[in-house]
């Protein structure tokens, strides 16, 4: 997942979060591989973004 994630948000964007965040890109990826998927099902409860 974390190429995925890498190529979605882009060299530049990951490059700033890394700079901003003191974290290596690497870590920084694979800390949003694991959030990722929780916060998509917390905030898109049955599959369905809420109105």
């Amino acid at each position: 997942m974390a190429p995925n994630i890498s190529q979605t948000i882009g060299p530049d964007v990951l490059a700033i979060l890394s700079q901003q965040t003191g974290l290596s890109q690497q870590e920084l990826l694979a800390r949003l591989s694991r959030k990722l998927p929780h916060a998509i099902d917390k905030y898109t409860p049955d599959g369905h973004i809420p109105t």
